[in-house]
């Protein structure tokens, strides 16, 4: 039988200040056995970038179609704001393709006073 699974991951950085740019990188994996094909990127924070196998437009990301056992990587990026300093930031990003809702996020990031 055939299936149809996705995985994401958010990767980005330590030691950061506010108002620091921060280059996040979201990894959308088709973990089935069936091409996936319409899917939809999107973030409360990351503002995605131009990239390859994806069209963005500020928050939220299309995927054309990801093959069985590839991936798909958005870029995107979030700039750090005094709030961040008292909780920290989590940056998420939510995939939905068909019966697939799924979201990846990173660790809390520790945000300190800019220098």
């Amino acid at each position: 039988m055939a299936t149809r699974k996705a995985a994401v991951k958010v990767i980005a950085l330590d030691d950061v200040k506010v108002g620091d740019t921060l280059n996040v990188e979201a990894i959308v994996t088709n973990t089935g056995s069936n091409e996936l094909k319409g899917g939809k990127a999107t973030s409360e924070k990351v503002t995605f970038s131009e990239g390859t196998g994806y069209t963005q437009s500020g928050k939220s990301a299309t995927i054309e179609s990801i093959p069985a056992g590839e991936s798909v990587t958005l870029k995107g990026t979030y700039e750090t704001v005094d709030g961040d300093k008292t909780d920290g930031v989590v940056l998420t990003v939510k995939f939905q393709c068909g019966s697939i809702d799924i979201e990846g996020s990173t660790e809390k990031i520790t945000v300190s006073e800019a220098v």
